[in-house]
């Protein structure tokens, strides 16, 4: 039997919000949805990392989201309006009526309830999403936003780093195209200081293996120039690269999974982006 639960309509209340310091000593994370203060009965949001996940119930409720959760499965189906989202705990996957994503990780569980990237879900149902860094606030706005571009939530004070594919399963002589891209996701400028010509490297590591197999500046020469870049709010350095799924020496990569590191080569702190696992198959 389905045992979906149907999740009510619930608002929250208005008021002005000042940081409040947790049992932790950090800031507790607020969210207004169309100027209205979301109330978060049984667990609080949290920053994974930078990443600003908020419980199932609350966020989607007040913005009149129908949210369905299956105890059994755990599965979970969120629709809104003519857009719908299916994510599992447990699963690095969503699909946004019916097409696959990548989600930077499995969905968080904390205090007993099952969290969501906000950026994430908020933007894929048409929400303008702005994250108030000295407020420690997330600002919601039903309106246009880039259609569920981003799988990362969001990131409070980050240069973050993203290492994208255009799908997860390649056949042998398939050619590989890495995209990594570091965006400022800070609502202020961000330095990096660049030691050479080697922006960003990228390592591939079969599963199960401690040593990289293939390595992208493996061999190669880069001129020694240190550069400071800076990074206004929202900018980007994108770096993309072709992959042949041979090894450093010259050898296929044997069939399974394996996964991808790449890294900002940055002096102020090398700054590595989520690990991507591919599937390399006959």
């Amino acid at each position: 039997m389905n045992k979906f639960l149907q999740v009510a309509l619930l608002s929250g209340s208005l008021g002005m919000i000042t940081p409040v310091m947790g049992a932790n000593q950090a800031p507790v994370i607020n969210v207004q949805v169309n100027n209205r203060l979301v109330n978060f009965e049984d667990a609080l949001p949290i920053n994974d990392q930078g990443t600003v996940y908020v419980p199932l119930r609350g966020v989607l409720q007040a913005m009149g989201t129908a949210v369905q959760y299956n105890p059994v499965t755990h599965n979970i189906k969120l629709d809104y309006r003519q857009k719908s989202i299916e994510m599992k705990v447990g699963s690095n996957y969503a699909y946004v009526n019916g097409r696959e994503l990548r989600l930077n990780k499995p969905l968080p569980v904390a205090q007993g309830r099952v969290l969501i990237p906000l950026r994430f879900v908020a933007e894929t149902f048409g929400a303008n999403v702005n994250w108030n860094g000295a407020r420690h606030l997330v600002e919601i706005h039903e309106g246009n936003a880039p259609n569920g571009s981003s799988n990362s939530g969001i990131r409070a004070g980050k240069i973050e780093v993203r290492t994208t594919v255009s799908k997860s399963t390649f056949h042998r002589g398939e050619t590989v195209r890495f995209t990594v891209t570091a965006i400022n996701t800070d609502d202020r400028p961000r330095s990096l200081t660049l030691p050479s010509g080697k922006n960003f490297d990228i390592t591939v590591t079969p599963v199960g293996k401690s040593t990289p197999q293939w390595k992208w500046s493996h061999g190669k020469m880069f001129t020694m120039m240190v550069r400071d870049v800076e990074l206004n709010p929202g900018q980007k350095l994108t770096f993309t690269t072709d992959w042949n799924q041979k090894d450093n020496d010259g050898q296929m990569m044997p069939r399974g999974e394996v996964k991808v590191q790449a890294i900002l080569a940055s002096m102020n702190s090398g700054i590595k982006a989520q690990v991507l696992k591919l599937h390399l198959v006959e």
